[in-house]
């Protein structure tokens, strides 16, 4: 009964508060603080669970309707995501990261015998960054997050591709497509500044796979794309690797039934 009568009267003052009718010194730190994580789940919930999914057969992705705005997406990432992320993250080479750099330097060897310019689409922790660095390349990283202020040294910092004015050899993304909001946009870019014979990697969630969302109809924030393989056949670029993997083992496990829980594919461009 006690508690009861608790919770009622926290009810009403977060009522009042709302409202305005309740100063800020009045209210304890630890409750402000439970008011702003309420506020968070209250617009990831406004801006990604009241949509649905449209699934685009021709291109082999579904997609979120309606799409949130540039501003929507900023706020959010900013408010909450990346405090979120930037808790577990290290300034470090994951085995992911290792994993991607020695599959690159198999499957396309001759490329980088020579210094190339590599843009690092969405690099977050930015550790596959350090091994295209000393490995002579010229790096630039595309991250609007304040994660990779620490290249600001050795490597081209930039938080937005629209900023890119020269052409690369190589661009490189791990788990950043599934986050755009205007596809369509960013493949007429990344065209625009990928060199002639140059190379494009990405690895994506599998939306095929049930815990990864899409397919099931399930919107996973802040995905707002959900591919296939057959997406990254449609991509004007000759195909070498369009492959599911297992994670969970190092080095990845590739599958030929397409029930992998990430795609990775490299294409280059004629």
């Amino acid at each position: 009964m006690i508690s009861y009568f608790i919770n009622l009267i926290k009810k009403y003052i977060l009522y009042f508060y709302d409202k305005g009718l309740i100063s800020d010194i009045l209210i304890s730190k630890k409750f402000k603080d439970k008011l702003k994580k309420r506020e968070k789940n209250n617009f990831s919930a406004k801006l990604f669970l009241n949509k649905s999914l449209i699934y685009n057969k021709e291109r082999g992705f579904w997609f979120l309707d309606l799409m949130p705005s540039k501003l929507e997406l900023d706020i959010y990432y900013k408010n909450q995501y990346w405090s979120e992320q930037n808790e577990d993250k290290q300034d470090c080479i994951n085995l992911r990261d290792i994993d991607h750099f020695l599959l690159m330097k198999k499957m396309v060897p001759d490329f980088f015998s020579g210094k190339k310019t590599i843009l690092n689409f969405g690099s977050g922790h930015g550790g596959i960054s350090y091994l295209f660095w000393i490995n002579n390349h010229r790096v630039i990283n595309i991250e609007p997050s304040l994660a990779t202020n620490k290249f600001m040294d050795n490597l081209v910092v930039y938080n937005d591709i629209e900023k890119v004015n020269e052409k690369v050899d190589f661009i490189y993304g791990s788990h950043s497509l599934e986050h755009v909001r205007d596809l369509d946009n960013l493949e007429i870019i990344f065209n625009k500044i990928l060199n002639n014979n140059g190379y494009i990697f990405f690895e994506v969630p599998n939306a095929l796979v049930d815990s990864n969302g899409g397919s099931n109809g399930k919107i996973f924030p802040p995905h707002t794309y959900y591919f296939t393989k057959n997406y990254f056949n449609t991509m004007n670029f000759d195909v070498i690797l369009n492959a599911t993997y297992k994670e969970g083992s190092f080095p990845f496990i590739r599958l030929e039934d397409d029930k992998g829980e990430v795609i990775r594919y490299l294409g280059c461009k004629k």
